[in-house]
């Protein structure tokens, strides 16, 4: 009697709890996101979910074989380049690294305008990609998780009709997430752009 009720709680149990099916937007431009989104990926596997990391590569030319995903973790890749190659990429942005620029500096002005356009470009890709977005639908993911720069990811999970969303956040608060969550700002609060508005 003890062991058929300990079996029927067992049974409760099992289907009281529930495996997710998950998507992580991955952009695939640097190797740190597709560590920090493989991390958040293989935890959750590790949880009993289903989860599928969508590789967003926005870039040209070979990609880093460095980071290891799981198994347990299927890998979806969406070709959304629009030809700026990955080692011209690299290269212009190893220029100055380390300097600490100005957001006036032609240099940092012309970084921002290249992002902006792989962003808005790449996002350009992945919509006419019919193909990705009819098997994204057809997956009925229940969660996504979207990372934070850039809101192309927002539009696909409204698109696939996906319930729950996430923003992952692997760095400091940025002021347009910070605005479109709601976050509160103090009246003195100086955007970090203009940090560097000071005269020497």
């Amino acid at each position: 009697m003890l062991l058929l009720k300990f079996l029927s709680f067992l049974a409760l149990l099992a289907s009281c709890s529930n495996a997710f099916k998950m998507v992580i937007f991955v952009p695939n431009i640097a190797n740190s996101q597709v560590i920090f989104n493989s991390r958040v990926a293989e935890t959750l596997a590790k949880a009993g979910h289903d989860v599928t990391m969508v590789m967003i590569s926005a870039l040209d030319g070979p990609e880093t074989k460095f980071v290891k995903i799981a198994e347990k973790v299927r890998i979806y890749n969406v070709n959304a380049s629009i030809g700026i190659t990955r080692k011209n990429f690299l290269a212009q942005q190893e220029a100055f690294m380390f300097e600490d620029l100005p957001m006036w500096d032609y240099r940092m002005r012309a970084t921002m305008s290249r992002m902006s356009s792989l962003f808005v470009g790449s996002c350009r890709k992945i919509l006419e990609n019919k193909e990705f977005l009819e098997w994204l639908a057809a997956e009925k993911f229940e969660l996504a998780f979207s990372y934070v720069g850039n809101l192309c990811p927002v539009g696909l999970i409204h698109h696939a009709k996906i319930p729950a969303w996430i923003w992952l956040n692997s760095a400091a608060l940025m002021d347009f997430v910070a605005h479109y969550m709601g976050v509160p700002r103090i009246p003195s609060y100086v955007p970090r752009e203009l940090f560097y508005a000071v005269v020497e």
